[in-house]
């Protein structure tokens, strides 16, 4: 029987709670909008909510890839029941935290179910395509490539993955998203790797480095991904059979995990170690790396890389036949290839293979056709199972087999092999179109969804693309129409406190010729009447006032104590003025330090003026004027208070006096507080007084303007509490 030898063949090539943490960008908006005025603190939220616009509007996933799984194998099991678990992620409230979780299932699965994780995976892209979410939508077509690559273990349709792979990349290079470019970067070498491409595996493999250094990831982190990088670089040079540049990039990714404490990526770096002492025939090394990978691999659950080593142990077993001719390594070899079935989750090809290769290798050397039966019944396994998973290569291949071994067969028996007519059916080449069909099928719908993912991932970058220019451009037109309005109001604003200032100083020019010729008047009406006391007296109240009112015609603000000083002398000279018809009072707080809190000037001597003139004058019986200042929380609260004829009565008065005219000073006063409100929550209040009987008895002003505290004090003055 010619039989050439197998192995010389051509070898075929979850806690569901949300722990989400977003930035509290509400916090410091309320702060900057307490402690700055209107209009500044507008302008400046409405520049962060630009600058925050513009710069995408992507949130931050929650999700955080890992390279071990944190689920038990039951919990496991459950998850892999993806309907279910879907309808229970659709419940979830807010579209950022159904992505996390899917991703999150994702990365559990990954190593676990292909189909379950990629599932998740696919949800996960439909809902951050429809919510614009195009940071979520980068990751999830990343692991959509990083799990196709994984179904398409010998490359047989791998440009599918490839294709999602390059979209991903066009994304994460758009948001400047390194750490995410440099894995996209380093899958596309692995898939560059499977396609036994050495030369384009090793160029993004390389970039991925590159990128690295610039993606500021923690040390952890970076030392773990730079491990699994120079890992795959090194597995990359064991296609060229470099054995130099395999073990220099082994050892240093064996030094970052160690490092990084990633055992899951060691273990697998153990089992590629094994593959090369495998091969330079030291056999009981390798076997000792892949038990210690095996035994880690084990309490992981990660059933892809168990189904790896036990076909790497497989394979070493059948290699020591072929060396040592040992017939116990076939029954190991057998077993290590059934352990890779039971763990396999998808290429259920590869380890029917195996075993059918194993068979026809210990039919060769034995030289026993009864074996041959057993070989081509897994090679006909394998062929339909490669036919269903669109593996060409494999079918290709397995058909040669089948064929070698049928024609050999064939000149030793007549009639003709029973179970190759039946395999085959009519005849080898018949049976060849047949499975070539079915793989024709595969892979038609494969590249036909492809085609209508990349048409329509074409199609919503340019959506994506324009709307990003139309909302570029809007905010731009909104951002200079805003700084023009501020500018305005700004300017506005200064033309305001400038034009008040004016009307201030016109005041005090008019008030200066008001109490000069008042005083004088009185003055020499004491003199008159003999009483030089009271003209002494007078005179100090009244060139005192002037020193106040003159000193103050420069500054818009003072201290309480100098404004309380200033209306005290005012009062005394009205009360000069009206003798015994006046009685007045001035009571602080005594929490309250009148030396080192600012206040508007000359803000209290109107409405002083207002209730002597208008509320006591007018009354037959003397009158009594209140002046009271207090704190109250951030605010100082000053209560001018008359018990005069009240505001109906005074109206009526001055309705029937020549003098019409409104007082300059309350008007202007008015503007002021109405100015420095818009800024500082400054008000007046007039409240109307009235005794039990119901008539009028009197007017109370209130008013309320922020503590300020004065930049300089003078006199060591120091702030007591409270204030």
């Amino acid at each position: 029987m010619d039989l050439s030898r197998p192995d010389q063949l051509k070898p075929t090539s979850f806690d569901w709670s949300y722990q989400a943490t977003l930035h509290k960008r509400t916090t410091m908006i309320h702060a900057l909008r307490a402690a700055l005025p209107f209009p500044y603190a507008t302008g400046l939220l409405f520049l962060l909510l630009f600058c925050y616009i513009s710069s995408g509007c992507d949130r931050r996933p929650a999700f955080h890839p890992t390279t071990s799984q944190s689920l038990s194998l039951p919990e496991l099991e459950v998850l892999s029941h993806t309907d279910s678990i879907i309808q229970r992620i659709e419940t979830m409230s807010g579209t950022q935290q159904k992505l996390d979780t899917l991703l999150s299932l994702t990365n559990e699965m990954k190593d676990f179910d292909v189909d379950a994780a990629l599932r998740y995976a696919n949800e996960a892209y439909k809902l951050s395509t429809l919510k614009a979410r195009d940071l979520y939508k980068g990751i999830s077509l990343y692991y959509i490539s990083l799990l196709k690559s994984r179904k398409r273990t010998y490359g047989e349709e791998s440009k599918n993955a490839l294709e999602d792979a390059h979209m991903s990349n066009r994304i994460f290079k758009r948001l400047e998203e390194k750490a995410w470019q440099a894995r996209v970067y380093n899958l596309i070498g692995i898939i560059f790797y499977r396609k036994e491409k050495a030369d384009s595996a090793r160029h993004y493999q390389h970039l991925a480095l590159d990128l690295l250094d610039q993606a500021h990831l923690d040390k952890k982190d970076s030392l773990s991904f730079a491990g699994e990088i120079l890992h795959d670089l090194g597995n990359t040079y064991y296609k060229q059979k470099d054995t130099t540049q395999i073990f220099t990039y082994y050892r240093e990714s064996l030094s970052n995990y160690q490092q990084s404490g990633n055992l899951p990526a060691l273990a697998k770096l153990q089992s590629d170690m094994g593959n090369v002492f495998r091969d330079v025939g030291n056999f009981e090394k390798a076997i000792s790396l892949y038990q210690q990978s095996l035994a880690f691999i084990k309490k992981n659950q990660d059933r892809n890389m168990l189904a790896t080593v036990w076909d790497n142990l497989g394979k070493l077993y059948k290699k020591r036949y072929i060396s040592q001719k040992n017939e116990s390594d076939v029954i190991l070899a057998l077993a290590a290839f059934d352990s890779t079935l039971a763990y396999q989750r998808e290429n259920f090809y590869i380890p029917l293979e195996r075993i059918g290769v194993t068979y026809h290798t210990y039919a060769y050397f034995t030289d026993d056709e009864t074996l041959l039966d057993s070989a081509l019944y897994y090679y006909g396994q394998t062929m339909s199972q490669a036919g269903k998973e669109g593996a060409i290569l494999i079918m290709q291949n397995m058909v040669n087999q089948i064929t070698l071994i049928c024609n050999a067969m064939a000149e030793d028996r007549a009639p003709k092999n029973n179970y190759c007519t039946q395999l085959f059916q009519t005849s080898p080449e018949d049976f060849l179109i047949q499975g070539y069909q079915s793989v024709i099928d595969t892979v038609t719908a494969t590249l036909e969804e492809t085609s209508q993912q990349l048409v329509q991932f074409e199609r919503e970058e340019v959506e994506v693309e324009a709307f990003r220019q139309r909302r570029n451009q809007l905010l731009i037109s909104a951002f200079i129409l805003l700084l023009a309005v501020l500018v305005f109001l700004i300017l506005l604003q200064g033309q305001q406190q400038k034009r008040l200032k004016a009307r201030m100083e016109a005041l005090r020019a008019q008030i200066n010729p008001h109490f000069i010729s008042n005083s004088l008047n009185a003055i020499e009406n004491l003199v008159n009447h003999n009483q030089p006391e009271a003209a002494s007296r007078y005179l100090i109240h009244f060139s005192r006032l002037s020193r106040r009112i003159l000193n103050g015609s420069i500054d818009s603000t003072i201290s309480l104590a100098d404004e309380l000083k200033t209306l005290e002398h005012f009062l005394a000279l009205e009360q000069l003025r009206f003798r015994d018809k006046l009685e007045y009072e001035i009571q602080v707080d005594p929490d309250l330090n009148p030396n080192i809190v600012e206040v508007p000037a000359m803000i209290l001597q109107p409405y002083a003026e207002n209730a002597i003139l208008h509320g006591i004058k007018p009354k037959p019986e003397p009158g009594h004027l209140k002046v009271s200042v207090k704190q109250e929380g951030k605010f100082v609260i000053c209560i001018i208070e008359d018990d005069g004829v009240g505001r109906e009565k005074a109206r009526q008065i001055k309705a029937n006096s020549v003098l019409k005219n409104r007082s300059v000073g309350m008007k202007i006063t008015e503007e002021r507080l109405r100015s420095i409100g818009k800024n500082k929550n400054a008000k007046v209040e007039i409240i109307d007084l009235y005794d039990q009987a119901g008539e009028a008895a009197g007017t109370r002003v209130v008013l309320k303007f922020p503590i300020q505290i004065k930049k300089t004090i003078s006199n060591g003055q120091m702030p007591v509490s409270g204030v």
